[in-house]
């Protein structure tokens, strides 16, 4: 999984795999903080936190196991990297 920040946005992207591994082809909108990426397959390739700095609610979210451990595994105040905007 790669986390990306954007913090002029305070938008927070988790990818789940690749996009090598296929293209977005929709984006679901769950509410109006949380947007989910899938390929042609229907395979889930990402999720988008808006306004992330306010929390982060998984429910709902793809392999959210996974991503609630891999948030975890981010110190406390460090900004997330990765080579993917959100």
């Amino acid at each position: 999984m790669l986390v990306s920040y954007d913090a002029t946005v305070d938008a927070l992207y988790i990818s789940f795999r690749r996009r090598a591994d296929g293209d977005v082809a929709r984006t679901a909108h769950l509410d109006a903080r949380r947007l989910i990426d899938y390929d042609a397959d229907g395979r889930p390739l990402g999720a988008e936190f808006l306004d992330a700095s306010a929390g982060i609610d998984l429910d709902g979210i793809p392999e959210a196991e996974t991503v609630h451990a891999t948030l975890g595994r981010i110190p406390h105040g460090a900004q997330p990297q990765g080579s993917d905007s959100a």
